[in-house]
């Protein structure tokens, strides 16, 4: 769908320091970040870190995590890449890390934009047998810059 566009959040909520390191393909947004992060005080700034990488595979980072926030990324791709997205967070989620999803809920008739997530899909992909629990998935909406959009929100646990 949207392949040049990959950016996500991902944040350590377990560590003393609450890290957070988002990821994303293109140098400019993660420059533009940077300067926005540079006007924030030391105790938070110092708390950051960024990277140009595909958030498709964030186990390229190495690195484990507490929580994944994921406003507006999920929806930007195909549903068959949604396995391979469900079992990178598996290797990145540390047990009883959680993964916060916020999603449009509508697709839209145009090409090249972002598709319908539904509670159905998001009740499949992220199973028990899976080694997920679903804390809550709801409807929500989706605050854009032209106007609401239907959108569904779920928080989903990893268990260990």
């Amino acid at each position: 769908m949207v392949s040049n566009v990959r950016r996500f959040r991902i944040a350590d909520d377990f560590g003393a320091t609450n890290d957070t390191a988002p990821i994303d393909p293109l140098p400019a947004a993660n420059d533009q970040a940077c300067t926005k992060a540079a006007r924030l005080s030391a105790d938070v700034r110092d708390r950051l870190e960024f990277a140009v990488g595909d958030a498709l595979r964030p186990s390229l980072l190495g690195r484990s995590f507490g929580a994944v926030a994921d406003s507006g990324f999920f929806h930007l791709f195909e549903p068959e890449d949604g396995d391979r997205f469900g079992s990178e967070l598996s290797r990145i989620l540390a047990p009883g890390g959680r993964y916060y999803l916020l999603a449009f809920a509508v697709a839209f008739p145009v090409p090249n934009t972002p598709r319908a997530v539904t509670e159905a899909e998001i009740r499949a992909r992220f199973t028990a047998e899976q080694g997920w629990r679903i804390l809550e998935c709801r409807a929500a909406e989706f605050l854009s810059r032209i106007a609401p959009v239907p959108a569904t929100c779920a928080c989903i646990e990893r268990m260990a």
